[in-house]
């Protein structure tokens, strides 16, 4: 049956992000999907852990059940049963559940999988790849070399864009936001900054790095490409430019004004989410697509 929910995780990968499946938790299948070998009829449940996801919310149980239904009618012989995380940090949490021994069958992680792969926990999902009906096709070049690296993790996503974000009320609360929507300088945008400093803590949250930040930023200081040409026409890395030392004064400036969160070298993911959930901080910034989605609709 181990076919069968490694095609799972990795059809969820697609749309959930970084996820693994566990060795040893069924027998070796032949790689065919969307049937029962067995003949038995039997229905496998399959336990997967996931960040920000649990059965008490309605609309996420309604997606699961929506999902078994769909693996059934697909003749899946597979359930999903989504095992419920203790309040806290995820990766934390998941640890301490993965060394007491309780591993779920397919793992979504943000850190830490080394250990486990150390371990002979994870499963090499390479000849599951090959035998994909969809995943192998679907994946770039630098996943494919990624996977040879280190097997054990499918991320089959687009490259992800940054992208930040500000609750609309909050934004239309700011005397010069249609001035900055109409004119997006960084002169206007340290007014709007200053602005919403009124009502925050802070107005940026980040999570120990400031690729947040430079999502918006970056091409305003001309950090266009990852090598650039100075003066000499010689190439320079773009983070150790004229450039990239002119966009990190800029957040001297409002670091030293409060504007970037000052805790933001300790922060995670969890607290800069809370932070801006709590309204004490006015932007974050995400990956386009499911996070943003998930932004609006918490």
């Amino acid at each position: 049956m181990k076919k069968k929910w490694l095609a799972i995780g990795l059809s969820l990968a697609l749309a959930a992000g970084t996820v693994t499946g566990c060795a040893g938790s069924s027998q070796e299948g032949d790689g065919n999907q969307g049937s029962d070998s067995s003949g038995t009829g039997e229905v496998t449940t399959l336990r997967i852990a996931l960040k920000g996801i649990s059965m008490e919310d309605e609309r996420q149980k309604t997606w699961f059940d929506n999902y078994n239904k769909a693996l059934q009618e697909a003749g899946i012989p597979v359930e999903l049963e989504v095992v419920e995380m203790q309040s806290g940090t995820y990766s934390d949490n998941l640890a301490l559940m993965l060394n007491s021994g309780d591993i779920p069958d397919i793992i979504y992680f943000q850190g830490g999988d080394q250990v486990f792969a150390a371990q002979g926990v994870l499963e090499d999902l390479t000849p599951y790849i090959e035998k994909s009906k969809y995943v192998k096709d679907a994946l770039e070049d630098f996943q494919q070399e990624r996977l040879k690296n280190y097997p054990y993790l499918l991320f089959a996503t687009p490259a992800l864009t940054p992208v930040p974000v500000i609750r609309t009320d909050v934004l239309n609360s700011c005397p010069s936001a249609q001035t900055v929507l109409n004119d997006p300088t960084i002169e206007n945008y340290t007014k709007l900054f200053e602005e919403l400093m009124a009502d925050h803590e802070a107005v940026w949250g980040l999570d120990g790095t400031l690729n947040g930040i430079n999502a918006m930023f970056d091409q305003a200081f001309g950090l266009t490409n990852t090598w650039l040409k100075d003066d000499s026409g010689e190439y320079v890395y773009s983070r150790v430019s004229d450039q990239s030392l002119e966009e990190l004064k800029y957040y001297a400036e409002l670091y030293q004004k409060g504007i970037i969160d000052k805790d933001y070298l300790s922060a995670n993911w969890e607290v800069k989410e809370n932070d801006f959930y709590s309204n004490k901080t006015a932007i974050i910034s995400g990956n386009q697509g499911a996070v943003i989605n998930l932004y609006n609709s918490n």
